[in-house]
């Protein structure tokens, strides 16, 4: 038998498994994945570690009271980031590395209550730390009696919101002065505590391009609402919420304009003054009446 023969008589061998080659390359992508991903986590855990190692080190640490900043007049700069440690309960010291520095930064300036805004935090390693800062601006002063009869009341600054400003804001001489409030009834940086200081602030903000140059020196709070006082001049303002059956805010500022145009011409030496209602929702009211001081109308006296 020839050997040809022979080998066509064999069984067939088997067939070869021939893995798919998409299977092969996501395989190995996988595995590239999962050593990247090792590789990652172990230089990110290194670096992380060294930059606590780094963060504890003298040439990144600094002071509190290096922090350079605009402070508010009159106060030192040493002064006032003393008051916003005491404030905050900050540490004296801090690294420049601390990733929470930003936000712990600029919290601990918001504690402080001649602070509106914090503007700003610039973080320089190894030590350079720089706040800007939007300081609460005076907007009304308010007269404090004080417990002792016959003593000058005291005059305490108010922003435009209401909020009661520190000891030692200047008070500008030219800013108007409310009498009849009550006695503040939280600290600096919080509000007043009533709502009546708060919105004849908002008030004074709102007509300051009325009252620049009326010769309005005072505002008083009493149950007929505001009042506007220059020497010889009481407008009743009234409420100064739109609830009511008085005008509008808008139509009584046009009124006051119109007041204002106007010279209300009396001696100084007179006993009498203009009273000039602008409540009414038919016009303006006005008459005559016995002299008297802003100071001396409190929030007791009635119509």
């Amino acid at each position: 038998m020839s050997r040809r023969k022979v080998m066509d008589d064999l069984p067939p061998p088997p067939a070869s498994v021939v893995r798919p080659p998409v299977l092969k390359w996501t395989l190995q992508l996988t595995a590239l994945v999962l050593v990247a991903g090792l590789v990652l986590g172990g230089v990110i855990l290194l670096s992380q570690h060294a930059r606590e190692q780094i963060r504890e080190r003298e040439r990144f640490q600094t002071a509190f009271a290096d922090i350079d900043c605009n402070p508010p007049a009159p106060l030192e700069r040493a002064e006032f980031l003393e008051e916003v440690l005491y404030h905050s309960r900050q540490p004296e010291r801090f690294s420049t590395l601390d990733d929470s520095l930003v936000e712990r930064l600029n919290a601990a300036f918001l504690q402080h209550p001649w602070v509106a805004k914090v503007d700003k935090v610039d973080v320089t390693p190894p030590r350079g730390v720089r706040v800007t800062l939007i300081y609460r601006q005076p907007a009304l002063a308010v007269a404090v009696a004080s417990d002792l009869a016959g003593t000058t009341p005291k005059l305490r600054a108010v922003d435009e919101q209401g909020i009661l400003l520190p000891k030692k804001v200047p008070i500008p001489g030219d800013l108007i002065v409310l009498h009849g409030a009550p006695r503040p009834a939280s600290a600096a940086g919080k509000p007043w505590g009533d709502p009546g200081v708060a919105a004849a602030a908002q008030t004074v903000v709102l007509l300051k391009p009325q009252l620049g140059k009326s010769g309005i020196t005072a505002m008083s709070l009493t149950p007929q609402g505001l009042m506007l006082w220059s020497s010889h001049v009481k407008v009743i303002w009234g409420l100064t919420s739109s609830k009511g059956d008085e005008a509008t805010f808008v139509e009584k500022e046009r009124r006051l304009g119109e007041v204002l145009a106007k010279p209300q011409s009396m001696s100084w030496w007179s006993p009498w003054m203009h009273e000039i209602d602008l409540r009414p929702r038919e016009g303006i009211k006005s008459r005559l009446v016995p002299w008297e001081s802003p100071a001396a109308v409190n929030s007791t006296k009635k119509d």
